[in-house]
């Protein structure tokens, strides 16, 4: 079994760190590491999301597009609150594919029901953002003034006047 796996879906995020931790950790348990992890590795952005949510009042959709397994997935959702800060969230393990493969732009853009150039990505990799461009909008995020000008004159439409 291997990370690609439960990346994608194939395998079970507690079937692949039992094996793991089997050899190299048999003291922990795959719930400890899990909540562990999660806790520690999963932090929000609060700056940008709180540049969003003018946009979104105003009917800009916001998704989540992300490498993540079920429950992580889940957790950033439910746990960490991003479903009170987007309107949904497609992840690999649920889309069988992960980015930067084609096969994941192709998959969000068909059940958004939108073209590619419809859609705007804002991702911290490079090889994603380059991926995607093939055909969505994009703005590499770097956290730096000029992604922060890219991503304003992205959203700049959606702005309204308080």
């Amino acid at each position: 079994m291997h990370w690609d796996d439960v990346l994608t879906g194939r395998a079970a995020l507690e079937d692949w760190l039992a094996l793991v931790l089997a050899r190299i950790a048999p003291q922990l348990g795959v719930e400890q590491l899990a909540a562990y992890w999660f806790a520690q590795d999963s932090r929000l952005d609060l700056r940008l999301l709180e540049r969003i949510a003018g946009p979104r009042r105003h009917g800009l959709a916001v998704h989540l597009a992300t490498n993540q397994e079920r429950r992580r997935a889940g957790y950033l959702m439910e746990r960490l609150g991003l479903a009170a800060h987007v309107d949904g969230m497609f992840h690999s393990a649920a889309l069988g594919c992960r980015k930067p493969e084609p096969a994941f732009f192709t998959a969000i853009a068909s059940a958004l029901g939108r073209s590619p150039d419809e859609i705007l990505l804002v991702d911290d990799l490079a090889e994603n953002v380059h991926a995607a461009a093939a055909g969505w909008d994009t703005v590499h995020w770097t956290d730096c003034p000029a992604a922060w000008a890219a991503l304003d004159a992205r959203l700049a439409p959606w702005d309204r006047p308080a």
